[in-house]
Parts: C-alpha cells; structure tokens; sequence
C-alpha cells in the first residue's frame, strides 16, 4: 500500500502479521533496500523519497492514515537525523526511538568536499563511500552482490547533493531528546562515517537510552550482527 502526501513524500507500509508497526528511514545515498536483510518482528513503514522540508507532515499523515497509535522509528546515518526530527515534534506516537551510525553534526567543510569529489565523478565516489561503510570485506559482501551497482547507476547527482545539504543543516542535540522515554542508540565499533566516540557521548546525556556497540561493525552495522536481539 503507497500513501502520497502534497509533496509527493511517499511511504510503503508493508503488513508482515505483528502488532508493532516500525518506521525505517535509509541514509544518505541509500534507499528501503538497505534494509532487506532486516527482519525484526514489527510491520514495516518504509519511506520511498525523502524531502526534509515536509518529511514529519507526510510521516505524520501516513501514521494517521493507518490508524497507527505509536509507532517505533529506526533511523540509520541521515535518517537518524531525520527520526530525531520526527521524535520531537510528534512524541506521542513514538513508542521507541532507534539511532544507528549517528553523530551529532557533519562539518560544513567535510560535506562541500563530497559535493565537490560527486561533481567530479559520482559513481567513484560512491563507490568509495561505500568501501567506507563495511569493517571487512565479508560484511560487505551482500551489499556489493546486490546493491553497490544498482545504487551507483540509479542516484541522481541533484538528489544526492539534495541530500547533502540537509546533512550541513542537520543536528543532534541530547538535551532536546532527555523527554523521550525510549532511546536506543546502536553503533559499529569501528565506524569510519561516524566515529562511536561521538554517539556515546549523546548517549551519555541521555537518562532513557540505551547504548549498544557492534563488535567489530562498520557504518551499516546491521550487515556486521543480527540487529532482531535488540530491536524487539
């Protein structure tokens, strides 16, 4: 089922026969696919395009349309930011937010020099962006079989630099998310987008929340561990 909203944010809500309904929001250059090898016991509300101007309305209506009283909401790297934004303006109908590879903000410079490499030859950065994620090779394996091609050939630079500029506007602040009541934050060890240190130090500000470190994991930890033991 695709609900659209005004701004054509759109959202697949795919009924897989639990109670719990959880919200998975991608990252930067990455899309619901992602999130195939994924299977926690919740419904899954995946979210096709993503326009940050409008993205809680549209979320906001879509959870409506459902009949929805709570949901959960996973957001890895960008989408973190993007839960994060959900979260606090629509508390009542998180039941549990769920962060993974955060950090609290990109540096400016950091993000006009990916716009710069994109420019130049976005297929090869892509596909050094995404050597980035992975710890090893086997943890990566999926990943490349399956989605490092497709990915490379189907994202469209404006999209992409659309996506990066919301990231140099993005941030995290703990003090805003102590009022939550759920939060757990789930992090690669050895995380070379995002380093660890800084998203135990969001977890360290927040009371509710509960830290768990992949041992060994990279950006997209959920390739590294089964992520069914935690998100329950």
């Amino acid at each position: 089922m695709t609900f659209n909203s005004e701004t054509d944010t759109t959202f697949n809500y795919i009924n897989r026969n639990y109670q719990k309904t959880i919200v998975l929001l991608p990252g930067w250059a990455s899309d619901y696919r992602i999130f195939d090898l994924l299977d926690v016991a919740f419904n899954y509300l995946l979210l096709n395009r993503f326009y940050p101007l409008t993205f809680e309305k549209s979320l906001f209506r879509t959870i409506k349309s459902l009949n929805l009283k709570k949901v959960s909401i996973l957001g890895w790297s960008l989408g973190g930011f993007a839960a994060v934004q959900f979260a606090l303006k629509y508390p009542d109908y998180l039941e549990e937010l769920i962060l993974i590879g955060i950090k609290m903000k990109y540096r400016s410079n950091v993000i006009s020099g990916v716009e710069k490499y994109l420019k130049k030859n976005k297929k090869a950065y892509l596909n050094s962006f995404y050597n980035q994620c992975f710890s090893d090779k086997d943890s990566g394996k999926w990943f490349k079989d399956n989605l490092l091609k497709i990915y490379c050939e189907e994202f469209d630079l404006n999209n992409l630099i659309e996506g990066l500029y919301y990231l140099k506007e993005a941030e995290i602040n703990p003090k805003e998310l102590r009022g939550l009541k759920k939060i757990k934050i789930i992090h690669g060890e050895y995380d070379n987008v995002a380093a660890i240190n800084e998203a135990g130090e969001i977890a360290d500000q927040l009371p509710n929340c509960e830290f768990i470190a992949i041992k060994g994991g990279g950006h997209m930890p959920f390739f590294d561990e089964d992520l069914s033991k935690y998100v329950f």
